[in-house]
């Protein structure tokens, strides 16, 4: 993955999402040097991935099946978020 990607979404499978043309169109046309990316994280290696995860980006969304797992990870969590028992968002 390119060295400029500062922003991805994490699940399995995530090659057919359309977050990352969308998040990067929306970059392009606003001037914002940011890319965004998708990132394959079975759910197997959450854990021991994660702190790469939390250095590499400024940010990630989750998707299924990690938006639960996910939860546990996080140094903060909405009210939101704990009530749901899932997680869509995170900023480091």
């Amino acid at each position: 993955m390119n060295s400029s990607v500062k922003l991805a979404i994490i699940g399995d499978p995530v090659d057919g999402s359309l977050s990352p043309a969308i998040h990067n169109a929306a970059f392009s046309s606003l001037g914002i040097g940011l890319q965004y990316g998708a990132v394959r994280v079975p759910a197997a290696r959450l854990v021991g991935l994660f702190p790469q995860l939390r250095e590499r980006y400024l940010g990630l969304n989750v998707t299924r099946p990690l938006k639960e797992s996910v939860l546990s990870l996080c140094n903060e969590v909405s009210s939101v978020a704990a009530r749901a028992g899932s997680v869509n968002t995170i900023v480091f």
